[in-house]
């Protein structure tokens, strides 16, 4: 007689609980990346940035180039902070009871796509940031710099599985309709 596998599974009450924690947190990431960067960018000054972007310290930085800057910096953070409220409307549906229907697929999508675009950000905004920076820079100590690291990499993989997993629970939600129509 074969045994019965182990499985590790929280309650219904126990996984509401555990998602209406990660609601919050979700909520609270949301606004404090987005915040870190910013008081990084404006409080750290250029030195800081610019040594921790691994470019040459600009000979002299006008006001277009710092807000641009910033800006530009802002974008990757933003949309994971987007991407953290999506995920913290699919966390609150689950504590509210919902496991299994098209508003989660929706959120879970919402959240990978997210995820992607941020990704794709962090790949594409250090080479802008490099050329923004160094603008005012004499010929020959500008740059354009590229940097390729796991952290975008891995948001853009992460975000495709999610996506696919969203893709798949939307059909499932769909089938599960249907099935409930004619029964």
């Amino acid at each position: 007689m074969a045994q019965p596998t182990a499985r590790l599974m929280l309650s219904e009450p126990g996984l509401q609980r555990l998602s209406a924690w990660l609601a919050w947190t979700s909520l609270g990431l949301a606004t404090v990346i987005p915040a870190s960067v910013a008081a990084l960018w404006f409080l750290g000054g250029p030195a800081a940035i610019m040594a921790r972007a691994n470019l040459p310290m600009p000979v002299a930085l006008d006001s277009w180039q710092w807000l641009l800057g910033g800006a530009l910096a802002l974008v990757p953070s933003a949309l994971l902070a987007a991407a953290l409220l999506a995920a913290a409307r699919c966390f609150r549906l689950f504590r509210g009871g919902v496991f299994f229907s098209a508003d989660i697929a929706r959120a879970l999508r919402s959240f990978a796509a997210r995820v992607v675009m941020s990704g794709l950000a962090g790949l594409l905004v250090p080479p802008l940031l490099s050329v923004v920076m160094t603008w005012s820079n004499p010929p020959g100590s500008r740059a354009l710099a590229f940097h390729v690291g796991s952290t975008p990499v891995l948001a853009l993989f992460f975000g495709g599985v999610l996506w696919a997993i969203a893709a798949v629970m939307a059909r499932a939600a769909d089938l599960a309709d249907e099935h409930a129509q004619i029964v």
